[in-house]
This record gives C-alpha cells, structure tokens and sequence, in this order.
C-alpha cells in the first residue's frame, strides 16, 4: 500500500487501519507522532538488479 510506505507505516495494524479507512472513505487517522516509542522504517523500492545477485 502506497500510503503506508510513504507515512513509514508496515506494521500489520497500521496498514489495517489505513485499508479500512479507504473501505469506509474517510481519511486515515493515523499519526505516527503520537507514538515515539515504535520504531522508525526506511522502505526502499526494490529494483529488477537486486533479484540477479540470488539467481548467481
């Protein structure tokens, strides 16, 4: 989900609630600021390259 990568959400329950938001087309309630406890992510695209270092 395009939204979750962008806000650096990948928790189960975080993607969840912003699928549910879109269900019921309202917007997602969802600051991760709120909790500073949860830890940071960095999610990168992953490119066709990458995949040929496992088929050596």
């Amino acid at each position: 989900m395009t939204h979750a990568i962008q806000i650096g959400a990948v928790g189960f329950d975080a993607i969840k609630l912003i699928a549910l938001a879109r269900i019921e087309r309202r917007p997602a309630r969802l600051d991760l600021a709120a909790y500073p406890h949860l830890p940071r992510t960095a999610v990168k695209t992953t490119s066709a390259a990458d995949y040929a270092v496992l088929a050596a």
